[in-house]
């Protein structure tokens, strides 16, 4: 875990809010339902774009989500 003061940490906080405000907005809205080992689970995907530290990701990174209800 690394510490930073202030204003760097609230950077990095600001990105990571954002990176998780962008994730719940693409799972709303890409999240489908499919069946995995004959059980029912949700799939959505998050692209990320940048890591905390402002490098950009080329190609953006996609991280692939699939979630067993209950």
């Amino acid at each position: 875990m690394a510490h930073h003061l202030a204003p760097y940490g609230s950077e990095v906080y600001k990105i990571e809010e954002d990176q998780y405000n962008l994730s719940k907005i693409q799972m709303e809205t890409n999240a489908k339902q499919i069946i995995v080992g004959g059980r029912n689970a949700i799939e959505s995907f998050t692209a990320m774009s940048k890591d905390i530290h402002g490098n950009i990701y080329n190609p953006a990174l996609k991280l692939i989500h699939v979630v067993f209800p209950g």
